[in-house]
């Protein structure tokens, strides 16, 4: 048993998961400046004092951080859906209010939620195993309400699945059940191909 976390009070841990050899990955957020950074770069923005997404893996035993790194951009940033594949790839998924996000070969290259309508959008990540660079991230949401991924997970030929809720009446659907919000706050079921370029179904 151990405390994982920095100098400021609000730091959280919203997922764990483990790989096939027992170590151990945490995905959270938090707002302390000196979180500590193990062996992986930090995809911030300069703003470091804003609250920020987390990943992090540590040695089967819990002993120590093999990996640590923060993710985000110039405004609040969450996390907490984490998954791990068999070559030890991580999967993560949060919510920003950030429209400088770190993308990389996106689905949605930038923000789409209108300000005006709420100060969130939900976002995706494969990150390789050692931490360096992400082979995808994405924004995931809707222009008319905020969004937030809750969990992800993957099936036995790497589509990552996404589930959340919005208020949102646009959210992109693709060969839905449902094509329409039903109600006031809906759920939403949504499927990437392996690259993450493309949702095959939503």
């Amino acid at each position: 048993s151990t405390y994982l976390g920095g100098d400021n009070d609000d730091d959280s841990a919203n997922g764990i998961t483990t790989d096939t050899v027992g170590n151990i990955y945490i995905a959270g957020g938090t707002s302390s400046t000196d979180f500590p950074i193990v062996n992986a770069p930090s995809f911030l923005v300069p703003n470091a004092d804003r609250h920020n997404a987390f990943v992090m893996k540590v040695t089967a035993e819990g002993t120590s951080i093999i990996n640590s790194t923060l993710i985000g951009g110039s405004s609040g940033d969450g996390g907490g859906a984490i998954v791990v594949d068999t070559s030890q790839n991580i999967y993560l998924g949060g919510s920003t209010g950030s429209r400088d996000f770190p993308v990389q070969n996106a689905f949605q290259p930038s923000n789409p939620t209108n300000p005006a309508n709420g100060d969130g959008t939900g976002w995706v990540m494969k990150l390789q195993s050692d931490f360096t660079v992400p082979n995808y991230s994405t924004y995931l949401g809707a222009g008319t309400d905020s969004f937030g991924v809750s969990t992800v997970a993957l099936d036995p030929s790497n589509n990552l699945w996404v589930y959340g809720s919005t208020l949102a009446t646009d959210f992109p659907v693709v060969d839905p059940i449902y094509a329409s919000n039903r109600g006031y706050q809906d759920v939403t079921l949504s499927r990437f191909s392996p690259d993450g370029s493309t949702l095959t179904f939503s």
